[in-house]
């Protein structure tokens, strides 16, 4: 238990699920660091969770985020680059979460 006045970080899980695929190592690796980058937006956040899968010449990433309260948020992108794809879902993924945000604020702060 953190010292009475100090905050405690909230423990965050990331993912990355990559099933029937054989993406490179490097694929993986720009994927945990858009997760990354993603956690710092989302403070609501407990999980999040990128699933890469190729169809056909098409590349799917889908991102799942559990948020506070049972609330679940899923973005998802598709290119025929798995970069392109990775970009477009965490952009939106990152639309959703300072959009949370901001909603948890004005609740906070009387405006809604």
């Amino acid at each position: 238990m953190p010292p009475r006045g100090f905050l405690q970080e909230p423990c965050l899980k990331t993912t990355v699920a990559i099933p029937h695929s054989n993406y490179p190592d490097r694929v993986r690796e720009a994927a945990e660091e858009q997760l990354e980058n993603l956690s710092a937006v989302g403070r609501e956040v407990h999980s999040l969770t990128a699933t890469l899968t190729q169809q056909k010449n098409e590349h799917r990433v889908e991102i799942v985020a559990e948020a506070n309260h049972h609330q679940t948020l899923v973005a998802d992108g598709a290119g025929l680059a798995i970069e392109e794809a990775l970009i477009m879902a965490a952009d939106r993924m990152r639309s959703q979460l300072r959009k949370l945000h901001d909603k948890v604020l004005d609740r906070r702060h009387g405006k809604a």
